[in-house]
């Protein structure tokens, strides 16, 4: 805009008698910074503190409720010890002498793997690392947690005794806990239940299994593994990214936490790399 200079000198006089002073035009070339570097006060630098990559474990330990990972607040389980807790599970199973327990009991001992019921116990018992190889039906993935938790209850300790099973599809981890709920003549939430993505009937917080998608155990593995005694991880066979992560987290914790019980299973399984690995 063309502007006269009597203007322009007017226009300064006018800024002048009101005390006005105009600012100064950064030039658009120059590189400035925003940020102030003025100095407040100095502090002494705080010491590096090393962050542990390895995930906590902890066995099952009285008012704790390792499916919810909440303190139990109320109800008679907040205040029972864990060998009180141990003798009314035992009890509870003594109970079990209805006709429907019974044919079902024997239904299970028909299974094949039932033949190995003892061995099969022994060495979970004396290593904390176990490969288990069975054939399609045999009843490995049905079986094996139950002789794990009868066993633990048998002898005066299902409190325990916490079971996580994996399964690699959600459909297979609720017909599964299904199942397992009707052999044990229980409705599921009792001993037995299950946990897959948006949907959750949990069981007991102490003596029982939980079966659930590798997805979901790596999720609570985000805040720890507390209250839980034995992991299966079953189908190992179907190699993903999750379950090859999740064998990765076991192993580490292993290192650090020997007393963990981890079982594997599969119907074809080369025993030879997982022993190496």
């Amino acid at each position: 805009v063309n502007v006269s200079n009597e203007i322009v000198e007017e226009l300064d006089r006018v800024i002048q008698s009101f005390d006005i002073h105009p600012i100064n035009v950064i030039d658009e070339q120059s590189d400035k910074s925003l940020l102030n570097r003025q100095v407040l006060e100095r502090f002494p630098a705080s010491e590096r503190r090393t962050i542990s990559s390895i995930i906590q474990w902890v066995p099952p330990i009285p008012n704790w409720n390792p499916w919810i990972a909440s303190n139990i607040d109320e109800g008679p389980l907040s205040t029972a010890t864990m060998e009180s807790i141990s003798q009314d599970l035992q009890r509870a199973e003594q109970y079990k002498t209805e006709n429907d327990f019974k044919f079902r009991s024997q239904e299970r001992q028909n299974l094949p793997v039932f033949t190995y019921r003892q061995q099969i116990l022994d060495q979970i018992k004396q290593h904390n690392v176990i490969l288990i190889r069975g054939a399609t039906g045999c009843g490995k993935t049905t079986q094996i947690p139950q002789y794990i938790l009868d066993d633990a209850i048998e002898h005066g300790q299902g409190a325990f005794c916490n079971i996580v099973v994996t399964q690699p599809r959600r459909i297979s981890a609720i017909s599964i806990a299904e199942r397992v709920a009707w052999e044990r003549c229980e409705e599921l939430g009792s001993s037995c239940g299950y946990s897959v993505r948006f949907e959750s009937i949990l069981p007991r917080p102490y003596g029982s299994i939980l079966f659930c998608t590798v997805g979901v155990l790596l999720r609570k593995l985000e805040c720890g593994l507390r209250g839980i005694s034995h992991i299966i991880v079953d189908e190992i066979h179907e190699r993903d990214i999750n379950t090859d992560f999740l064998l990765v987290l076991l192993r580490d914790m292993l290192n650090v936490h020997p007393e963990m019980k981890v079982i594997l299973m599969s119907a074809t399984i080369d025993v030879t790399l997982f022993r190496e690995y």
